[in-house]
Protein backbone atom coordinates (compact mmCIF):
# COMPACT_ATOMS: atom_id res chain seq x y z
CA UNK A 1 0.00 0.00 0.00
CA UNK A 2 3.01 2.39 0.69
CA UNK A 3 4.56 1.71 -2.51
CA UNK A 4 1.23 2.13 -4.36
CA UNK A 5 1.16 6.03 -2.80
CA UNK A 6 4.33 7.09 -3.56
CA UNK A 7 4.08 6.00 -7.34
CA UNK A 8 0.32 7.45 -6.99
CA UNK A 9 2.32 11.00 -5.81
CA UNK A 10 4.95 10.51 -8.51
CA UNK A 11 2.21 9.84 -11.18
CA UNK A 12 0.61 13.55 -9.94
CA UNK A 13 3.67 15.95 -9.56
CA UNK A 14 4.82 14.70 -13.42
CA UNK A 15 1.40 15.07 -14.11
CA UNK A 16 1.43 19.24 -12.45
CA UNK A 17 4.57 19.56 -13.85
CA UNK A 18 3.62 19.29 -17.43
CA UNK A 19 0.24 21.03 -17.00
CA UNK A 20 2.53 24.11 -15.46
CA UNK A 21 5.09 23.82 -18.38
CA UNK A 22 2.34 24.07 -21.26
CA UNK A 23 0.83 26.80 -19.18
CA UNK A 24 3.71 28.72 -18.93
CA UNK A 25 4.67 27.96 -23.04
CA UNK A 26 1.57 29.20 -24.22
CA UNK A 27 0.98 32.35 -22.03
CA UNK A 28 4.52 33.09 -23.26
CA UNK A 29 4.24 32.90 -26.83
CA UNK A 30 0.64 35.01 -26.91
CA UNK A 31 2.38 37.96 -24.74
CA UNK A 32 5.33 37.75 -27.02
CA UNK A 33 3.44 38.66 -29.86
CA UNK A 34 0.55 40.95 -28.29
CA UNK A 35 2.67 44.10 -29.04
CA UNK A 36 4.09 43.80 -32.63
CA UNK A 37 2.62 45.38 -34.98
CA UNK A 38 3.00 45.64 -38.65
CA UNK A 39 3.77 48.41 -40.57
CA UNK A 40 2.01 49.04 -43.89
CA UNK A 41 3.70 49.68 -46.87
CA UNK A 42 7.04 48.27 -45.95
CA UNK A 43 8.64 46.71 -48.51
CA UNK A 44 10.10 43.96 -46.00
CA UNK A 45 7.69 42.47 -43.29
CA UNK A 46 8.11 45.06 -40.50
CA UNK A 47 7.00 45.17 -36.81
CA UNK A 48 7.23 48.09 -34.55
CA UNK A 49 6.59 46.65 -30.33
CA UNK A 50 4.28 49.54 -29.59
CA UNK A 51 3.75 48.34 -26.13
CA UNK A 52 7.13 49.70 -25.53
CA UNK A 53 7.62 52.80 -26.93
CA UNK A 54 8.97 55.38 -24.59
CA UNK A 55 10.71 58.93 -24.40
CA UNK A 56 13.34 59.67 -22.64
CA UNK A 57 14.16 63.83 -22.64
CA UNK A 58 14.97 64.65 -26.30
CA UNK A 59 14.69 60.67 -27.60
CA UNK A 60 11.96 58.32 -28.46
CA UNK A 61 13.00 54.45 -27.58
CA UNK A 62 11.42 51.33 -29.85
CA UNK A 63 12.37 48.28 -30.84
CA UNK A 64 11.66 47.12 -34.62
CA UNK A 65 11.56 43.98 -35.82
CA UNK A 66 12.47 42.60 -39.41
CA UNK A 67 12.10 39.22 -41.01
CA UNK A 68 14.49 38.64 -43.56
CA UNK A 69 15.91 35.73 -45.56
CA UNK A 70 19.51 36.62 -45.62
CA UNK A 71 22.62 34.62 -44.45
CA UNK A 72 20.98 31.72 -43.16
CA UNK A 73 19.50 34.19 -40.99
CA UNK A 74 15.47 34.80 -40.39
CA UNK A 75 14.52 37.95 -38.33
CA UNK A 76 16.53 40.57 -36.73
CA UNK A 77 15.36 43.29 -33.28
CA UNK A 78 16.99 46.49 -33.41
CA UNK A 79 16.21 48.53 -30.34
CA UNK A 80 16.48 51.48 -31.64
CA UNK A 81 16.11 55.84 -30.23
CA UNK A 82 15.01 58.84 -32.70
CA UNK A 83 15.73 62.34 -32.41
CA UNK A 84 12.08 63.87 -33.88
CA UNK A 85 12.88 66.73 -34.01
CA UNK A 86 16.09 66.26 -36.37
CA UNK A 87 14.10 63.22 -38.12
CA UNK A 88 17.43 61.42 -37.18
CA UNK A 89 17.34 57.44 -35.68
CA UNK A 90 20.37 56.20 -34.17
CA UNK A 91 20.23 51.78 -33.70
CA UNK A 92 21.41 51.10 -30.58
CA UNK A 93 21.79 47.13 -30.55
CA UNK A 94 20.74 44.45 -33.24
CA UNK A 95 20.13 41.00 -32.08
CA UNK A 96 19.45 38.42 -35.21
CA UNK A 97 17.49 34.95 -34.89
CA UNK A 98 17.53 31.65 -36.49
CA UNK A 99 13.39 31.77 -37.19
CA UNK A 100 10.97 33.95 -38.26
CA UNK A 101 9.26 37.06 -35.42
CA UNK A 102 12.40 37.01 -33.50
CA UNK A 103 12.14 33.04 -32.13
CA UNK A 104 14.91 30.60 -31.86
CA UNK A 105 18.08 31.10 -30.92
CA UNK A 106 20.22 34.20 -31.51
CA UNK A 107 23.22 34.62 -33.10
CA UNK A 108 24.74 37.56 -33.06
CA UNK A 109 24.18 40.76 -30.90
CA UNK A 110 25.64 43.91 -32.94
CA UNK A 111 26.16 46.98 -30.49
CA UNK A 112 26.33 50.02 -32.88
CA UNK A 113 28.24 52.72 -31.75
CA UNK A 114 25.59 55.55 -32.15
CA UNK A 115 25.00 55.18 -35.92
CA UNK A 116 23.35 57.63 -37.06
CA UNK A 117 20.64 57.47 -39.71
CA UNK A 118 18.61 59.94 -41.61
CA UNK A 119 15.83 57.86 -43.11
CA UNK A 120 14.45 58.64 -46.15
CA UNK A 121 10.79 59.94 -45.98
CA UNK A 122 9.70 56.86 -48.28
CA UNK A 123 11.34 54.45 -46.08
CA UNK A 124 10.00 51.74 -43.61
CA UNK A 125 12.71 53.24 -41.34
CA UNK A 126 11.27 56.29 -41.47
CA UNK A 127 7.54 55.33 -41.13
CA UNK A 128 8.29 53.77 -38.10
CA UNK A 129 10.41 56.69 -36.89
CA UNK A 130 7.59 58.79 -37.36
CA UNK A 131 5.18 56.25 -35.96
CA UNK A 132 6.83 55.97 -32.35
CA UNK A 133 7.66 60.24 -32.57
CA UNK A 134 3.41 60.35 -33.40
CA UNK A 135 2.83 58.86 -29.97
CA UNK A 136 4.46 61.58 -28.10
CA UNK A 137 2.89 64.45 -29.87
Amino acid sequence: MFCFLINLHVIVLIIMKKLLLTFLICFSANSSAISWLEVVGASDSAYIDVDNITKDSDFVFYSIMENMASMGLNSVITKSKADCKEKRVIELTKIYYGQAMGQGISYEEDNNDENEIYPKKDSTQYKIMKFACNKFR
